[in-house]
This record gives C-alpha cells, sequence and structure tokens, in this order.
C-alpha cells in the first residue's frame, strides 16, 4: 500500500504518460489496479494490463527488441514475516 505522499507523486505521474502497461500474474492484483484507474481518474484508454509472469514478459519483450520510456518494477516480498531475518 502506498502512503498518502507516495500516491499523490505516482497519481501525477501517471497522468502525463501517454501509454502504460501494467503486468502481473496475480488476477486479482490486475482488477484491483483496474479498479484503481477509475478512482484516481485516469484514462482507462491509455492504460492495459497483461496476466503474465514479469520475468517471463520481460525476457519476451527484449526479444523483441521492445523499447520503454521508463520501466517500474515492484517485485513480491522475499521474506513475509519478520522472523525470516535478512539476506
Amino acid at each position: 500500500m502506498l502512503h498518502i505522499d507516495e500516491s499523490l507523486y505516482w497519481n501525477n505521474a501517471l497522468s502525463i504518460l501517454n501509454l502504460l502497461q501494467g503486468v502481473d500474474s496475480s488476477l486479482p492484483a490486475l482488477e484491483l489496479a483496474k479498479e484503481n484507474i477509475i478512482l484516481n481518474d485516469l484514462d482507462p484508454e491509455t492504460i492495459s494490463f497483461l496476466k503474465q509472469d514479469a520475468t517471463d514478459f520481460m525476457k519476451s519483450a527484449a526479444a523483441r527488441n521492445e523499447l520503454w520510456d521508463i520501466v517500474i518494477l515492484d517485485p513480491p516480498k522475499l521474506a513475509p514475516r519478520r522472523e525470516v531475518g535478512c539476506l
């Protein structure tokens, strides 16, 4: 979950994008992202989502020589509990 100041930053950053593609392997996460498009008054015509493993997506895109202006990665937690310790 984003803090309010981070949320405002990302909302402003997203408002200037021409095209945004979200990739996630979790259908519930993608459905939530679609809901957030409406809640943040963003243009759904410029945002698309793909249900796919992000690593597989990036490898496939690299093979097609796809380029982006910016890539934002938000990897899953490596340690779901504090007891696991740090790497």
